[in-house]
């Protein structure tokens, strides 16, 4: 009962708080915004190198906190097995959008025609997403998919599974629960 109360109350802190950024599920070809927020009381946990500030002079992070490589689209990295790609993913602030984008080893973007899946580990929900391309050129490549779902939005923070299909080939990895939080 006690699990069920606090499940339900993650749900909707996440469902209320999720996010990193603003953009809408609309591409954007904009350049990203500047990081313009302050980090008293940072408990978000990972680096924002090449940000414009460090993290030296401040508390201590929490003790449970992990720290999180950022990527060049200012998500989180996602290692992929095998290795012949990385995987960001990016979670804004204010919606339901989730995109993940396909880079290569040096984590740079890479235009792939490939089919992008992210399955839930926990809760309700356990049929996989399928994130759709974003801008993909006359060739059907594109290194950005997408998807506005708000059951994804709060299965991204209750731990998931994702899938990137490229010719033929499935490269895995995992995105583990964390706390929601912004940018």
């Amino acid at each position: 009962m006690r699990f069920s109360f606090l499940l339900l109350m993650l749900a909707t802190v996440c469902t209320l708080n999720v996010g990193c950024d603003q953009p809408s599920s609309t591409a954007q070809k904009s350049e990203p915004a500047a990081h313009d927020h302050d980090h008293d009381g940072d408990d978000h946990g990972h680096s924002h190198d090449g940000e414009g500030h460090d993290h030296a002079g401040h508390e201590s992070h929490e003790a449970d906190q992990h720290v999180e490589e950022m990527g060049p689209n200012k998500g989180h990295i996602v290692y992929l097995s095998p290795k012949d790609y990385v995987s960001e993913w990016r979670h804004y602030k204010g919606n339901s959008v989730i995109r993940v984008y396909v880079l290569d080893a040096n984590k740079d973007s890479v235009g792939v025609n490939a089919k992008v899946s992210i399955e839930p580990q926990a809760g309700k929900t356990r049929d996989p997403f399928v994130l759709q391309p974003e801008d993909a050129g006359d060739d059907g490549k594109t290194a950005v998919y997408m998807l506005d779902d708000d059951k994804l939005s709060v299965a991204m923070n209750l731990g998931v599974k994702l899938k990137i299909e490229i010719d033929g080939k499935t490269y895995e990895g995992e995105i583990p629960p964390h706390k929601p939080h912004h940018h």
